[in-house]
Parts: C-alpha cells; sequence; structure tokens
C-alpha cells in the first residue's frame, strides 16, 4: 500500500524543488513571447546591473555556470539580438558581452513580469511573512559569511 506523506512529514527539500520547478515553468511561460528562457533572462539581468557590459568570464563567475554554458548563452542571446559581443581592446583573449538597444528597452517590461510573478507566487501571505520568508532563506543561503 502506498503511503502519502503529510505536509509536517515532506522533507524541506521537496518543497524547494516544488518551488524552483514552479518559479521557472511560469517563468519561461511568461519569458516566450520575448523569444527568452530563465537561464538567457538572468544572463541579462546580471548585465543590467552591471552597467549593461562585462567580461564573459566574469559573467560565467556571477552565474556560476560553465564556460561552454556561458558561451551557448551568450550566442543565442546575440542571435536574438539583446547581446552584442567584442574582443577587449585591453586583452583579445577576453571577449565584452553587451546589452543592445533591444535588451535596454525591455528591461522595464521584464521587471514589470517578475514582480507581477512574485506577486502570484506569495499571494497566500502576509507582508510579515515575506519578510520572514526572505529572511529565512537569506539564513539558509549563507555560505561563509556571505550570500550566494
Amino acid at each position: 500500500m502506498l503511503h502519502f506523506k503529510t505536509m509536517e512529514e515532506k522533507e524541506l527539500g521537496y518543497y524547494i524543488k516544488h518551488l524552483n520547478r514552479k518559479m521557472k515553468c511560469r517563468g519561461d511561460e511568461s519569458l516566450k513571447k520575448y523569444d527568452l528562457t530563465i537561464s538567457q533572462l538572468h544572463v541579462l539581468f546580471v548585465l543590467f546591473t552591471n552597467g549593461g557590459e562585462l567580461n564573459q568570464k566574469d559573467l560565467e563567475q556571477i552565474l556560476q555556470v560553465s564556460h561552454p554554458t556561458t558561451v551557448g548563452l551568450v550566442q543565442r542571446l546575440e542571435k536574438k539580438g539583446y547581446l552584442k559581443t567584442m574582443l577587449s581592446s585591453k586583452d583579445k583573449r577576453n571577449k565584452i558581452v553587451k546589452i543592445t538597444a533591444k535588451a535596454k528597452t525591455l528591461d522595464k517590461q521584464l521587471q514589470k513580469d517578475r514582480k507581477e510573478n512574485e506577486k502570484r507566487l506569495l499571494k497566500n501571505l502576509t507582508e510579515k511573512e515575506i519578510k520572514q520568508l526572505k529572511e529565512l532563506l537569506g539564513k539558509v543561503l549563507e555560505i561563509e559569511g556571505g550570500t550566494r
């Protein structure tokens, strides 16, 4: 006979996994209209928050993904017109990744969409509970004195 665990019996990983999957599915669905994926959006957000351009190696480190993964993401975004790349004038071995005007015009709408998705996700929580959730998740994510 199958035994289904009650909410109290489920491990924290269960909730994190399902929350992550739900957020990714909703995010990918809302990004279809822009021909973007969540992974591609992360690249754009990193660039938006770093002045619009970065060395590709720095981008790789911030995203915490492998070199081939970063190359693939950048190439797809470049094909879609959201990024352009160029060799660094200081060191030709380094590639600079820069957002385009197309990406800049999309920034405000992407932020609005993200806030709406987050609001929908947290709709059953009070402001106090949301603040507490963020604080607790921040504590869980603390690694050696810093949040990653």
